[in-house]
Parts: C-alpha cells; structure tokens; sequence
C-alpha cells in the first residue's frame, strides 16, 4: 500500500484527486492521511448499512452505487469515476450498497479528526466541503430529472451526454461506458431490452456510432442534444 503523507514528496497521484487539494491542504493532510487501496472487478466496497468510513475517492476505475428493494429489484443510484468522491451516508452508515464494475484504486479520507478538533474546519475547507455537497446534490437533481423524462430515447440521449460531460470526453465526440446495458437500465428505470433497442434505433438514424460495447461516437451530437431536450416528436417509437 502507499502510504499518504504531509510531506513535499506525497505520491502525485493522490495529490492530483485529494478532496483538500489546494489550500489548506497541507494543514489537513496528515489528519485525513490513508492508504491507497484496490479493489477487483465485482467486489463490494461497502454494504448498506455498514459504518461509515471516511470520504471515499475513487483515484480509477469506476464503481456503482445500487439501492436494493424489498422485493429484491435494484435501483442504482449511480457511477463514480476517477476524481470522483463518495459520500453516501446517514447517521454514520451507508445508505447503498457500492460495488466495483471495473478494477478500482482508491483512497479513504478519515474525518474523525473533526470531532476531535472542530476548529480545524477554516473557511477554506469548509468552503470545500459546501462545494462538494451542492455538486451532489447537483449530480441527484439532475438525475431526478432524467428519469421524468417520459420517452426511452431523451432518457439515453440526456445519460450519454452527462457522461460523457462527467468523463471529460465530450470534446471527444465520444463516451466510455465500463458499466453493462444492464446496469445502464438499473439506472434509468428502463429494461435491458429498452435499452439496446434504443441505441440500435439511435445507430440507425446515424446519431451515434457502436465501436464496441464499452465505446459510443457521437456522429450527430446537435440531434442528440435535441433529443435529450425532448425534441424527438418525428422519431418513430423505440
């Protein structure tokens, strides 16, 4: 493991994605120090209803975050990618259940330390973690929004350009999707089936192009903003 230090010789690469990067940070480096963890395809991070363990980062790979009902049906709430921060908890446990899609570093912030000194809690990190939370909270409406959407291709077009948007590659013309047409539907209250006809529906009218199964090209991003804005009135039904 690779321990996480005050030091000027800290790893970059936990540097790079530390939730108190900037200022302030080398106050609170120590205090929030951990170690760099791995985690394999398809194991879990954490169960609902386990206690909380500290902001979790994820440094790469993805994970999903899935809620499961009574009846045994999932719902997931959602991905997280690199640079990425879980939150999740209430009452100091875990409300979901986080499991890895792909292989997954990551890194454990402990926030123990602000019980023990509250001060320590300036301006500037608090600043950060109001920053945080709004983009949660952000990163919840607007999935709240996407499953209002009534028709099956708004919901797709409106989830492959936030991810695209979330995974920086939109500039790209282009989306990477590590996770299953599966977990895809999970998400967006659709079925599998619904899902892979819609796309191959999308394919035919030459809005996106299917390189593979985890890669999606934007050849007609204008027609593809237009859908997710509802703007799919001549579309035949999918």
């Amino acid at each position: 493991m690779l321990n996480v230090t005050a030091s000027n010789d800290r790893p970059h690469t936990l540097c790079q994605y530390c939730f108190f990067r900037e200022p302030g940070c080398s106050k609170l480096c120590g205090k929030t120090s951990s170690d760099m963890h791995q985690l394999k395809k398809k194991e879990t991070l954490f169960y609902e209803g386990d206690r909380f363990k500290g902001l979790i980062q994820i440094l790469n790979g993805t994970i999903k975050v899935t809620k499961y009902l009574d009846d045994g049906r999932r719902f997931i709430v959602g991905f997280y990618h690199r640079g990425d921060v879980i939150w999740l908890t209430t009452d100091g446990r875990y409300s979901y259940t986080a499991e890895a899609i792909t292989d997954i570093k990551y890194t454990v912030f402990s926030l123990d330390w602000l019980s023990h000194d509250p001060h320590s809690l300036d301006a500037v990190v608090a600043s950060r973690f109001l920053s945080f939370m709004c983009g949660d909270l952000e990163v919840s409406h607007d999935h709240m929004m996407l499953l209002a959407r009534k028709s099956s291709i708004e919901r797709l077009s409106s989830f492959l350009l936030q991810h695209a948007e979330r995974m920086k590659t939109l500039d790209r013309g282009m989306v990477l999707l590590p996770m299953s047409r599966g977990d895809m539907a999970d998400h967006l209250g659709m079925t599998t089936e619904t899902v892979c006809r819609t796309l191959k529906k999308m394919k035919q009218l030459r809005v996106i192009n299917i390189d593979h199964v985890k890669i999606i090209r934007f050849l007609n991003i204008d027609a593809l903003q237009s859908f997710a804005e509802g703007r799919d009135e001549l579309l035949p039904a999918v």
